[in-house]
């Protein structure tokens, strides 16, 4: 099973119109939320290439990550990382730059 999740500014990543710890939201988040349910209503599994061919703006395809897990008994809507493994190193997320944010 595939979920698609994408990045609140907190660095929490979620998959509803707004982010569930916070209330973030952004520009284009109702759109990807459209998109994924109307691709599961199909039967579709999501991917970055599919959610690309949609046409959703690269602002939006920078915040996405799909994941897959073993089973919708292991699924999750959302998580909220204290930090993040980058090129070896533990970076907490209080000192991650704008790309990550």
């Amino acid at each position: 099973m595939r979920k698609a999740l994408w990045r609140c500014n907190s660095g929490h990543y979620f998959s509803g119109p707004n982010c569930p710890l916070d209330g973030w939201s952004f520009q284009g988040a109702q759109e990807v939320v459209e998109i994924i349910r109307q691709m599961q209503e199909r039967g579709e599994i999501p991917s970055i290439r599919q959610l690309r061919e949609k046409r959703l703006g690269q602002g939006v395809l920078d915040r996405v990550i799909i994941v897959e897990f073993g089973g919708e008994r292991s699924a999750f809507d959302g998580f909220a990382p204290e930090g993040y493994i980058i090129e070896g190193h533990y970076v907490p997320l209080r000192k991650l730059g704008q790309d990550y944010l």
